[in-house]
């Protein structure tokens, strides 16, 4: 097997983490099938040794939580695990990362072992890490200490969904007509893989869809990006186009992660009380669900009516129809429930308006 692969992101051949190689090499043993196994594990002649002293010693253990530490942080106050800043200095001391700090504090950038540069360092970065969590109104900080949760930290916790996803979906405009390009901005599609010579294919691709992208001021899209290619392969699942095997497989973990996207998307636009961007988010996971797209110029129109007392009367429209035959679709949606309940078309045929006098007469 080969130690190296194609970053899409870096556009350049990477190693394979050694932990990617030993569980590699543990798979060529079927568990009580196999009394043994052989693994040949063919590489450069420098890299020899390298391997050979990783895979027969013991392999140290690093922690990455301070990579992720803002989604843990989020959650913890949701829960109230963390009601204060000092509440999320203690929780860091209960975790491996805390241990691992004297242990190879180079590696955490740490300048010293002292209990002073421990005390230092957490501090530092648990104030960086709740204040992008205030700037993306996951929680809010009150008197410079006690930290509170916020609708959208809520949502964000509870659909396992990245910061600044969450914070996209709240802030993004125009979200109706382009409902499938902020999902496919998610933070979660970041670590899709473009394969090395797959921008020729997605770039061929691209022209058989409906929906043309476009990079940053108009500017031809760039197809090594992982958002473009999940935009992509997003379309052709709509389109139930065929697709080869590594690009299907990969549909299929972008399907994965696109359903509790879109659920959080909902929530954050019913939150607001958006309503049309609220129901194209919900025709779009409907649509992935059945691999099939709504007719384009299908639309929604919402009729308020208001009366001017609770006496029983005539109806008073302020945004009045013109006169014709006009077909509509009424929707009841519930928010415990993916998509709307039923719906109902029905027609209306408005005639010209006529005054009192004018009926009497006729």
């Amino acid at each position: 097997m080969d130690t190296q692969f194609y970053n899409g992101k870096n556009h350049s051949y990477e190693d394979y983490p050694i932990t990617d190689v030993l569980q590699m090499i543990g798979r060529a043993n079927r568990p009580i099938e196999d009394a043994d196994a052989k693994c040949v594990l063919m590489c450069q002649a420098s890299k020899k040794d390298f391997f050979k002293k990783f895979l027969n010693e013991s392999l140290p253990i690093e922690s990455h939580l301070d990579h992720r530490l803002h989604d843990h942080f989020n959650a913890e106050v949701v829960t109230k695990t963390i009601e204060n800043k000092q509440d999320a200095v203690d929780y860091l001391t209960w975790t491996f990362l805390y241990r691992r700090l004297t242990q190879n504090p180079n590696y955490y950038n740490l300048q010293g072992v002292t209990h002073r540069h421990l005390s230092d360092h957490l501090s530092e970065l648990v104030e960086n890490t709740l204040s992008d969590l205030e700037q993306s109104k996951c929680i809010s900080i009150e008197d410079d200490m006690d930290t509170l949760p916020l609708n959208l930290g809520m949502i964000a916790a509870y659909y396992y969904i990245n910061y600044t996803t969450i914070g996209m979906f709240a802030f993004a405009s125009g979200l109706t007509q382009r409902t499938l390009e902020i999902i496919s901005s998610a933070a979660e599609y970041e670590d899709i893989v473009v394969r090395h010579h797959e921008e020729g294919i997605l770039r061929t691709l691209s022209q058989r869809l409906p929906n043309k992208l476009t990079g940053p001021n108009d500017s031809a899209p760039k197809f090594n990006d992982p958002h473009i290619k999940t935009n992509l392969l997003l379309q052709a699942h709509l389109c139930r186009l065929q697709l080869g095997p590594e690009l299907q497989g990969d549909t299929e973990i972008i399907l994965g992660k696109a359903i509790r996207l879109i659920q959080a998307c909902v929530d954050v636009l019913s939150s607001n009380g958006w309503l049309s961007p609220a129901v194209a988010a919900m025709e779009l996971a409907q649509m992935l669900l059945i691999a099939t797209a709504l007719v384009p110029d299908r639309q929604l129109m919402v009729v308020q009516l208001e009366r001017e007392d609770e006496i029983t009367g005539p109806v008073i429209a302020p945004f009045f129809l013109s006169p014709g035959r006009h077909d509509y679709t009424l929707y009841f949606m519930s928010d415990s429930y993916l998509g709307c309940d039923q719906e109902y078309k029905f027609s209306i045929d408005v005639g010209d308006f006529q005054s009192e006098s004018e009926s009497d007469s006729d």
